[in-house]
């Protein structure tokens, strides 16, 4: 969410503890995952978009990542509503009524944990992330492989683009020919000997400094709670009263 940082900082969420935005984005996201039923996808849904729309962020940006999510969403819908065993439609013989209420619950559950994600992530820097992880106990293997994931991602995306960049410079121009497929597996490998070689010194590097599997943080400074947590804390007061009322009846 690289290029959302900058214009998320603006937003209301922005002022809540990393710590507890954190730790709100993975109940949220857990508690969606195991919905079963379509009336708590819509309200679970429903709470999380108002929480999304709160935040006032850019709506080209959001919409391009629900865009990016719903593609294979659509795959689904295509597939799943004559593939899954079940009573047909009246009118439609060939789909069932299973098939297409289990791609809605998908899709409202998709949906729901993305706007959470956006809404509780989009606005925290790497280095609040990886504190915020380190303060809720995570593993630190994990961290430190999300550490040089992270990083790793960067340096791909970088290089692609100063390749692409440098065939550009040369006219070149996508297209389904012959010249298009050898550039690309040219970019391709290129990309592969660029992450072996980087791969080779950051383990040198690391080794050199001492690394032993563990990534070290300065004492994360204490931060007062402000009106933006007690906001955020009733949301998450009311997402849970309202999963665990329709799981109730």
């Amino acid at each position: 969410m690289r290029d959302l940082s900058l214009e998320a900082s603006y937003a209301w969420i922005s002022k809540t503890h990393p710590v507890f935005r954190v730790a709100v984005c993975a109940m949220a996201s857990i508690v969606c995952a195991l919905l079963q039923t379509i009336p708590e996808a819509i309200a679970a849904f429903t709470l999380c978009l108002i929480l999304l729309v709160s935040c006032r962020f850019p709506a080209k940006s959001i919409l391009s990542r629900f865009w990016a999510v719903n593609v294979f969403i659509v795959f689904l819908w295509l597939f799943l509503p004559w593939s899954v065993k079940g009573e047909s439609i009246e009118g439609i013989a060939f789909v069932t009524r299973e098939g297409v209420t289990l791609c809605a619950l998908l899709t409202l559950k998709a949906n729901s944990a993305l706007c959470v994600l956006i809404a509780c992530l989009a606005s925290l820097r790497f280095n609040e992330l990886t504190k915020a992880l380190k303060t809720l106990r995570c593993p630190e293997k994990l961290i430190a492989l999300f550490i040089f994931t992270m990083r790793g991602i960067s340096l791909i995306a970088n290089a692609y683009e100063r390749l692409f960049e440098a065939a550009k410079l040369r006219a070149f121009k996508p297209e389904t020919n012959l010249r298009t497929y050898k550039t690309y597996a040219g970019f391709l490998f290129s990309l592969v000997l660029l992450i072996f070689h980087q791969a080779r010194r950051h383990n040198e590097a690391m080794r050199l400094k001492g690394f032993d599997g563990v990534i070290r943080f300065l004492a994360p400074e204490a931060t007062p709670l402000s009106v933006a947590d007690g906001v955020l804390a009733v949301w998450s007061a009311s997402f849970a009263i309202a999963i665990f009322w329709l799981y109730l009846r």
